[in-house]
Protein backbone atom coordinates (compact mmCIF):
# COMPACT_ATOMS: atom_id res chain seq x y z
CA UNK A 1 0.00 0.00 0.00
CA UNK A 2 2.72 2.50 0.97
CA UNK A 3 4.05 2.08 -2.56
CA UNK A 4 1.00 2.69 -4.13
CA UNK A 5 -0.03 6.04 -2.09
CA UNK A 6 3.74 6.96 -3.25
CA UNK A 7 2.71 7.01 -6.37
CA UNK A 8 -0.84 8.69 -6.43
CA UNK A 9 -1.81 10.77 -8.50
CA UNK A 10 -4.56 13.70 -7.29
CA UNK A 11 -7.48 11.51 -9.65
CA UNK A 12 -6.15 8.21 -8.51
CA UNK A 13 -8.76 5.70 -6.70
CA UNK A 14 -6.47 5.84 -3.76
CA UNK A 15 -7.04 10.03 -3.44
CA UNK A 16 -10.19 9.37 -3.74
CA UNK A 17 -10.78 6.39 -1.05
CA UNK A 18 -8.44 8.85 0.92
CA UNK A 19 -10.82 12.45 0.31
CA UNK A 20 -14.07 10.28 1.34
CA UNK A 21 -12.49 9.44 4.72
CA UNK A 22 -11.31 12.34 5.16
CA UNK A 23 -14.07 13.64 4.45
CA UNK A 24 -16.36 11.77 6.44
CA UNK A 25 -13.92 11.96 9.77
CA UNK A 26 -14.35 15.72 9.27
CA UNK A 27 -17.78 15.74 9.12
CA UNK A 28 -18.40 13.69 12.16
CA UNK A 29 -15.40 14.24 14.39
CA UNK A 30 -14.53 18.23 13.47
CA UNK A 31 -17.44 20.20 12.02
CA UNK A 32 -19.80 19.53 15.51
CA UNK A 33 -16.91 20.80 17.62
CA UNK A 34 -15.59 23.37 15.91
CA UNK A 35 -18.14 26.62 17.46
CA UNK A 36 -16.11 25.44 20.73
CA UNK A 37 -13.18 25.37 19.15
CA UNK A 38 -13.60 28.73 18.11
CA UNK A 39 -14.69 30.26 21.27
CA UNK A 40 -11.78 28.06 22.95
CA UNK A 41 -9.14 29.18 20.30
CA UNK A 42 -8.22 26.16 19.18
CA UNK A 43 -9.44 22.72 19.11
CA UNK A 44 -9.33 19.81 22.06
CA UNK A 45 -6.04 17.65 22.16
CA UNK A 46 -7.91 14.55 22.22
CA UNK A 47 -8.71 16.17 18.45
CA UNK A 48 -5.15 15.76 17.37
CA UNK A 49 -5.01 12.11 18.64
CA UNK A 50 -7.67 11.24 16.40
CA UNK A 51 -6.63 13.09 13.77
CA UNK A 52 -3.49 11.12 13.82
CA UNK A 53 -5.60 7.17 14.12
CA UNK A 54 -7.16 8.98 11.19
CA UNK A 55 -4.19 9.14 9.30
CA UNK A 56 -5.30 12.79 8.44
CA UNK A 57 -1.81 14.58 9.56
CA UNK A 58 1.16 14.49 7.90
CA UNK A 59 -0.56 12.08 5.79
CA UNK A 60 2.72 12.94 2.90
CA UNK A 61 5.55 12.31 5.27
CA UNK A 62 6.97 8.71 5.19
CA UNK A 63 5.58 5.91 7.37
CA UNK A 64 9.31 5.51 9.22
CA UNK A 65 8.66 9.05 10.35
CA UNK A 66 5.18 8.59 11.86
CA UNK A 67 3.20 10.18 8.91
CA UNK A 68 0.84 8.69 6.10
CA UNK A 69 3.23 7.83 3.40
CA UNK A 70 1.60 9.30 0.61
CA UNK A 71 2.28 12.39 -2.12
CA UNK A 72 1.54 15.77 -1.47
CA UNK A 73 -2.15 14.62 -3.48
CA UNK A 74 -2.92 13.69 0.25
CA UNK A 75 -1.89 16.46 2.10
CA UNK A 76 -4.05 18.88 -0.38
CA UNK A 77 -6.88 16.91 0.29
CA UNK A 78 -7.05 16.99 4.35
CA UNK A 79 -6.60 20.55 3.55
CA UNK A 80 -9.50 21.34 1.01
CA UNK A 81 -12.12 18.83 3.60
CA UNK A 82 -11.14 21.21 6.34
CA UNK A 83 -11.60 23.88 4.11
CA UNK A 84 -14.95 22.52 2.74
CA UNK A 85 -16.41 21.86 6.34
CA UNK A 86 -15.22 25.48 7.22
CA UNK A 87 -13.00 23.79 9.88
CA UNK A 88 -10.05 25.79 11.51
CA UNK A 89 -8.40 23.36 12.95
CA UNK A 90 -4.14 23.78 12.62
CA UNK A 91 -2.85 21.08 9.87
CA UNK A 92 -1.99 23.18 8.00
CA UNK A 93 1.07 24.66 10.24
CA UNK A 94 1.29 21.73 11.87
CA UNK A 95 3.01 20.14 8.14
CA UNK A 96 4.91 23.22 7.41
CA UNK A 97 7.14 22.61 10.44
CA UNK A 98 7.12 19.03 9.96
CA UNK A 99 8.64 19.67 6.13
CA UNK A 100 11.04 22.11 7.67
CA UNK A 101 11.87 19.44 9.89
CA UNK A 102 12.44 16.65 7.54
CA UNK A 103 14.21 18.72 4.96
CA UNK A 104 16.60 20.52 7.72
CA UNK A 105 16.96 18.55 10.70
CA UNK A 106 19.56 15.44 11.74
CA UNK A 107 18.26 12.01 11.81
CA UNK A 108 17.99 12.32 15.49
CA UNK A 109 15.54 15.60 15.33
CA UNK A 110 13.36 13.46 12.80
CA UNK A 111 13.07 10.68 15.58
CA UNK A 112 12.36 13.27 18.56
CA UNK A 113 10.38 15.76 16.27
CA UNK A 114 7.74 14.01 14.39
CA UNK A 115 5.32 11.55 15.47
Amino acid sequence: MLQAMQRAAPGSDDVRMFRRTASQFIQKEFAPHHARWCLQHGPDAAAWTKAGAAGLLLPDIAQEYGGGGGTFAHEAVVLEELARAGVQFGAGIQSVVAHYILAYGSQARFCASLP
